[in-house]
């Protein structure tokens, strides 16, 4: 699925894959939850689909194994949250459920999907279109098909808990009016996502695409402290807006408009623009909802850092400092996928289904031992408690084996 990625200027830099997924076996995703149901459970599962641009098929691989893996028997939640081209593989799984057959159904719909010309891969001619002021977007109708089947021709409402995240582009934007010139004049607070112009704070970075359950469940979170702000999905044109806004990464899609940013709920009051280019805010974005769910289990597909180069073209035009948020994203995983340099390198080259065949095994292997699947680097991050003041750090890095099958 490369048209996905986001590779300004040559870069593979985004196609934000992270996905958020908890499973609830009992109930459909829209019922009023309980109060009981609102707490943290160590019944809940969070999976994130971290960020891979180009390599997404590892992520398909990766669910395929779980969903083996999983014992779907048992009393357990399952959560869905997706960033950028992560957006459709959340959106899929919100709306058809994790199962050994919705797995193996995106996997045989890989190759259709990388297939097809979906936008303009050329990166060479790209970067001599923006030096001159020309336009680079694909048409969005590009993707349609793809969108069609994860949203079930735009009727889906989810029917499990789901999350979906954008970048807020007239916030973050600081761009100048030269090709490839920024003005430097924006700065963001990674504690709490909050931006600043000229050293006035002017709203936060990112908007959370949520269903009911996610909603009230950040909603104990202070708003202050909590990253993005909340647009709730009420209707299947709430979510297409979702995947839309997540996936028109710069250079790939135009950004897009909210046509009701007065349904955005922002502690820096009434939202009267909204307008949304891509999930590159976050790699894997699990703060928030372990914060929320300090007793939840939280696996990871996997996420490198950027190059230097990579980093410091979203820092100059969007002021965000990927690197640096995704090594303090870590901190709130107990299981994390690896890969290789050598593996990274193969699924630069290789078709998206046979990425999938490299991400299935990477996380049968991983999930043998689940403990001592994940990275021993990453930073402390600002927010380092859950929302009721709790240390999250003795619940972190404990394995999902609690969750899992006896392996065969």
């Amino acid at each position: 699925m490369s048209c996905l990625t986001y590779r300004n200027l040559g870069l593979k830099v985004l196609g934000t894959l992270a996905v958020v997924l908890v499973v609830h076996t009992s109930s459909l995703a829209q019922a009023v939850i309980s109060p009981k149901a609102a707490q943290s459970s160590n019944q809940d599962l969070i999976v994130s689909f971290d960020a891979k641009g180009t390599a997404v098929g590892w992520d398909f691989g990766a669910a395929q194994a779980l969903a083996e893996r999983l014992d779907l028997d048992r009393d357990l939640n399952l959560i869905f949250a997706g960033s950028s081209s992560g957006s459709l593989i959340a959106t899929y799984y919100g709306c058809h459920g994790l199962t050994r057959e919705t797995a193996i159904f995106a996997r045989k719909k890989l190759k259709d999907w990388s297939d097809k010309k979906l936008l303009n891969e050329h990166t060479k001619a790209k970067l001599i279109q923006l030096m001159l002021g020309e336009d680079t977007d694909s048409p969005y109708t590009n993707l349609q098909p793809i969108v069609d089947i994860v949203t079930k021709n735009g009727t889906c409402m989810p029917e499990y808990p789901l999350m979906l995240t954008a970048a807020n582009m007239e916030i973050l934007d600081q761009r100048s009016g030269s090709p490839l010139g920024t003005k430097a004049n924006k700065h963001v607070d990674l504690g709490n996502f909050d931006v600043y112009e000229d050293g006035r704070k002017i709203g936060k970075a990112c908007t959370y695409f949520v269903t009911t359950q996610i909603a009230e469940r950040l909603s104990a979170i202070k708003a202050e402290e909590r990253l993005c702000d909340v647009r709730p999905i009420k209707t299947p044109q709430d979510l297409l807006l979702g995947v839309r806004a997540s996936v028109s990464e710069p250079t790939y899609f135009a950004p897009i408009a909210d046509s009701n940013p007065a349904s955005v709920q922002s502690v820096y009051g009434p939202i009267t623009k909204r307008v949304y280019n891509g999930g590159f805010v976050f790699m894997s974005p699990v703060q928030d909802m372990k914060r929320v769910m300090p007793e939840a289990a939280v696996f990871g597909t996997g996420r490198g850092v950027f190059s230097r180069a990579q980093n410091r073209i979203v820092q100059s035009w969007f002021a965000f400092d990927m690197n640096r948020a995704q090594m303090e994203s870590r901190f709130f995983f107990d299981t994390q996928m690896q890969f290789t340099a050598e593996e990274w390198k193969k699924m630069d080259e290789v078709a998206v289904a046979e990425q999938a065949d490299l991400g299935y095994a990477s996380a049968l292997n991983c999930l043998k031992d689940s403990v001592a699947c994940i990275s021993k680097l990453y930073s402390r991050p600002a927010q380092d408690k859950s929302a009721s003041g709790e240390a999250l750090e003795p619940r972190t890095r404990r394995g999902i084996a609690r969750f899992l099958r006896p392996s065969r």
